[in-house]
């Protein structure tokens, strides 16, 4: 489990990386393209100032003398932004509001309208030798009443103006935007010391930056894309997301560090791992309790075999387990296999007391035929009642002998009875495997559906995420909108400052301005109603906005849910297989048994074969017991070789001594096996 567990870390950790990596280039290219947007607008907005100069009637004649007085006499009409605007004739002579005469043919904004026809311009920022500071030019034809242009109107910037516009543009705590112009030169960047540096021209040892030279270039070009930037002063990567801005040269990116990207990846991570940990602890917690509890019936079932087995052979024991699975059917098939042992064992017990009297009256016979033997020696006139009598112990002897073979039988039945009983218990023992079979192939049916569940459960993940997708796109067409919005407002902002002015022109104009005076307030009244109905408007999206934003945080949690949904659905998984392993060990435990049982058929075996080996030594005996009435018979026959006979039964009785004595070995080693039993 720790194995899996830091496994399936390992790869959300990886996976989780470079889903932020996609998520942040995605949102990095959309804020620094509205960035770019809103730079572009922004600058747009300069051209409207500059009409506010461009649209009035004293540009009608073309007289740039008039017009420089104009400037000078109206000042308050320019835009704070501005730190001086001017008018330029054909002959290239710029005259400024601060009251400034300088030629400017060989400017790029002076070439771009006057030579290449552009409709308006704006150049890369210079230093001003004047000012002391740098200032970039928005400049348009200056065209009077028939449509000539006479020359040109501009407007000087300060070039630290664009960092307050593009401060909005970053993201994390890390992130910043910077622009650059035409040349590659810094033109807006967070720490002021490198504004106006050209890092391109440097190159990327030089600059400390590898691989600058070449995404700067991609800049120049107008391109949009993002690089990785290794910053040799602290050893990083940085994500640099660039996109032109358009109606200039320039360019503008956003900076990003590599570490600040896999930040939430590695707290995601953390938390995983975290709860990974905990869920491996409380597993195994589980895991033992329940294993413990199932293995318990087991380790007692062990321990009563093994008492059993290895120690006094008390057969009067049961082991006790009520339960009704597969380790209660052992247990019940056990204790068949005891009582029918302990059946077997009482019976044999008996057979043995039969023998040991047998085998007692045998050996008093042997010394009664002894005694004969010796009366026969010492007195030969007495050989004729000797001998009758010895021919009735014979046949007492016959008599005793065929008893012990059917006892013998008896044993040899016993035996048989003893091998039935094995043989049930091993198919009580194969029974049970095929029952525990069973349990496996229903585990497995648990593990393909766990599969399907789990199936399912990614199938709406992905759904969900399409539902992420749209509600995405929703958000960012209601930014949109607040956009256009915006743009409505300041358009209704500049026709209220056109009625201004036009009211002003009407009342210099004195009576005459009197109808054009009533047509400016309508416009101002208009422009107001504008203004309000806009701002009316904006709330409603920002209404609309939250609501979005609202339904991005539940479908998220949503996504969460499923999430949470599929781990559980492994780790349930997870729990089946070991389910499926411990069936397994059962399974070997049962062959096991059945080993045993095998082992108890072979033992049960060798008791048969001693048993007939018995039985052949029992024949012996019947054999020679005859032998030795058939030599009573022939000294009965013939009293003239009574010497021949009495020597004779001299040697057969050493040789019924013999077998008496090794028939008595054979019942107490027999005796010995069968006194361990108890019954």
């Amino acid at each position: 489990m720790v194995f899996f567990f830091t496994l399936l870390v390992g790869i959300l950790s990886f996976s989780i990386g470079n889903y932020n990596k996609r998520s942040f280039s995605e949102l990095s290219k959309t804020i620094v393209e509205r960035g770019s947007a809103a730079l572009s607008y922004w600058l747009s907005s300069y051209y409207k100032d500059l009409r506010i100069f461009t649209k009035n009637e004293v540009f009608w004649d073309g007289d740039v003398h008039k017009i420089r007085n104009f400037i000078m006499e109206n000042q308050h009409l320019m835009s704070v932004d501005f730190e001086y605007v001017g008018i330029c004739g054909i002959d290239g002579i710029l005259y400024t509001s601060d009251g400034q005469a300088t030629n400017i043919t060989d400017t790029s904004y002076y070439g771009a309208i006057m030579q290449s026809g552009e409709p308006n311009y704006i150049s890369d920022p210079i230093r001003s030798p004047t000012l002391g500071k740098y200032l970039f030019t928005i400049a348009e034809p200056a065209i009077d009443n028939n449509g000539i242009m006479f020359g040109i109107f501009v407007g000087a910037v300060p070039v630290d103006i664009i960092q307050h516009e593009i401060e909005n543009t970053n993201l994390g705590e890390m992130g910043f935007a910077y622009a650059i112009d035409s040349n590659g030169t810094t033109i807006a960047y967070p720490d002021e010391s490198q504004i106006m540096k050209n890092k391109y021209k440097l190159g990327d040892e030089e600059a400390g930056l590898i691989g600058y030279t070449e995404m700067t270039e991609d800049m120049l070009s107008g391109s949009s894309d993002y690089r990785r930037i290794f910053n040799k002063s602290n050893n990083q990567y940085d994500y640099v997301y660039y996109a032109p801005i358009d109606g200039t040269h320039w360019s503008v990116g956003l900076v990003i560090p590599e570490k600040e990207v896999l930040l939430s990846a590695r707290k995601s991570s953390l938390n995983i791992a975290a709860c990974s940990l905990v869920i491996v602890t409380l597993l195994i917690l589980f895991t033992s309790i329940y294993m413990t509890k199932q293995l318990n019936p087991l380790l007692y079932l062990k321990h009563s075999i093994s008492e059993i087995a290895s120690g006094d052979a008390d057969l009067t024991k049961k082991i006790s387990i009520k339960s009704k699975d597969e380790i209660g059917g052992v247990v019940s098939g056990f204790n068949t296999f005891i009582d029918n042992l302990h059946t077997i064992i009482s019976q044999i017990k008996e057979s043995k007391s039969a023998l040991t009297t047998v085998d007692k009256s045998m050996q008093k016979t042997t010394e009664e035929t002894g005694k004969s033997i010796a009366q026969i020696s010492s007195d030969i006139n007495m050989v004729t009642s000797h001998i009758e009598n010895q021919s009735q112990s014979v046949e007492q002897t016959v008599s005793s002998v065929k008893q012990i073979a059917k006892n013998i039988e008896n044993l040899n039945k016993l035996i048989e009875n003893q091998a039935s009983g094995i043989n049930q218990a091993s198919a009580a023992i194969e029974q049970m495997l095929e029952n525990i079979n069973s349990v496996s192939k229903s585990t497995e049916m648990m593990v393909t559906a766990f599969s399907q569940l789990e199936e399912f459960t990614r199938s709406g993940i992905e759904k969900q995420n399409a539902v992420n997708t749209q509600i995405n796109l929703i958000e960012e067409q209601s930014l949109m909108l607040l956009n256009a919005n915006k743009t409505i407002s300041k358009i209704a902002s500049e026709t209220n400052l056109l009625a201004m002015n036009a009211s002003i022109e009407a009342a210099h104009a004195g009576a005459a301005g009197m109808g054009f005076s009533v047509v400016a307030d309508e416009i101002r009244a208009l422009s107001e109603s504008s203004t309000a109905q806009s701002k009316t408007i904006g709330s409603e999206l920002q209404k609309i906005q939250k609501s979005i934003e609202n339904v991005v945080s539940a479908s998220s949690e949503a996504k969460n849910a499923f999430g949470f949904v599929s781990e559980k659905i492994q780790q349930t998984d997870s729990i089946v297989q070991q389910i499926r392993s411990a069936m397994e060990e059962s399974e070997q435990g049962s062959r096991q048994i059945t080993q045993a049982l095998s082992m108890m058929h072979e033992s049960t075996s060798q008791v048969r074969t001693s048993s007939s080996n018995m039985s052949a030594d029992n024949q012996s005996i019947l054999n020679e017991v005859n032998n030795l009435q058939e030599a009573t018979d022939a000294m009965k026959s013939n009293i003239g070789r009574m010497s021949f006979g009495a020597q004779q039964i001299e040697s057969n009785g050493k040789t019924l001594t013999t077998i008496s004595e090794t028939m008595q070995k054979s019942i107490e080693q027999i005796g010995s096996q069968i006194d361990l039993f108890k019954v």
